[in-house]
C-alpha cells in the first residue's frame, strides 16, 4: 500500500499550477520529468520534487516503471485538471475531484469526522497528519491539504455540524414561515374553555363588555384597540 504524504510548503494554488503544468507538458508526450513540468510552471523543480510524494501517494500522479522520477498523471486526476484549467471554481473541477479523493479510507475517516465534528481548522491542523500518517509535514503543508478538502468538499471552518444547501434552505423556510403565522394559529394547541359569569343587578355592564373583548383578543377572535 501506497504511503501517505502530505505536501511540503506550497499552497493549495500552487500545487493545483503543476498539476496543469503536468498536463500541459504531457500534452504530447507520455511520462515526463521534473524538468519538463517546471518549463511550464512557475514553480521551481526542487518544489516539484518534493511534492511528488504527495502526488503519487494521493493519486494524481503515476510514476513510469521503466524510467524512475519520470511522471504522468493519473487518468482520474486528468479529469480534475482538465476541468479546473478551464475554470478553478467549477461545480465540475471540485467533483471530479471528490470523486478522486473519497476513493481512499482516509479521507472517508476524515470526512466522517468533520461531518459529526465540523470542519475546525485549528483542530484538524493537529490531528490531519496523525491520521495521514506522516509527521515530518511542515504547516504549510497541511494548511494545504486541508485547504485541498474544502475546495474540493466545499466544508467550511465551523465548529457545528455542517448542513447541506437543503438543510438550510428548509431551515430559513421554516423561520419565515413561523414569523408569518398570528400567534394563535402558530401555537397549535386546541383549548376548550367553559367561562361561567354571574350575572345580577350589581354588575357593571360596561366592564363586562370590556372583558369579553379582552377574552375575545387573547384566543385570537377578535383584536382590541388600545
Amino acid at each position: 500500500m501506497q504511503e501517505l504524504k502530505l505536501p511540503r510548503r506550497l499552497s493549495w494554488e500552487k500545487l493545483c499550477q503543476i498539476l496543469v503544468s503536468y498536463l500541459n507538458a504531457g500534452a504530447d508526450k507520455d511520462y515526463i520529468s521534473v524538468k519538463d513540468v517546471a518549463e511550464k510552471a512557475d514553480v521551481d523543480e526542487k518544489n516539484i520534487s518534493r511534492n511528488n510524494a504527495f502526488f503519487k501517494s494521493w493519486g494524481f500522479l503515476e510514476e513510469s516503471k521503466d524510467t524512475p522520477k519520470k511522471y504522468k498523471l493519473a487518468e482520474d486526476a486528468i479529469k480534475f485538471v482538465a476541468a479546473y484549467r478551464i475554470d478553478p471554481n467549477s461545480d465540475i473541477a471540485r467533483k471530479a475531484l471528490q470523486d478522486l479523493l473519497i476513493k481512499n479510507e482516509v479521507i472517508k475517516d476524515i470526512a466522517m469526522k468533520i461531518e459529526t465534528e465540523g470542519f475546525d481548522r485549528r483542530k484538524l491542523m493537529t490531528e490531519i497528519p496523525l491520521m495521514v500518517g506522516d509527521a515530518k509535514v511542515d504547516l504549510v503543508g497541511v494548511q494545504s491539504f486541508l485547504d485541498m478538502l474544502s475546495y474540493a468538499f466545499e466544508w467550511e471552518k465551523t465548529e457545528e455540524r455542517p448542513r447541506s444547501v437543503e438543510q438550510v434552505k428548509e431551515v430559513r423556510r421554516s423561520r419565515r414561515e413561523y414569523t408569518m403565522k398570528e400567534p394563535s394559529t402558530r401555537i397549535g394547541i386546541n383549548l376548550q374553555l367553559q367561562l361561567v359569569f354571574t350575572i345580577d343587578e350589581n354588575t357593571d355592564v360596561e366592564k363586562l363588555s370590556l372583558l369579553f373583548d379582552k377574552i375575545a383578543h387573547i384566543l385570537g377572535l377578535s383584536k382590541v384597540e388600545d
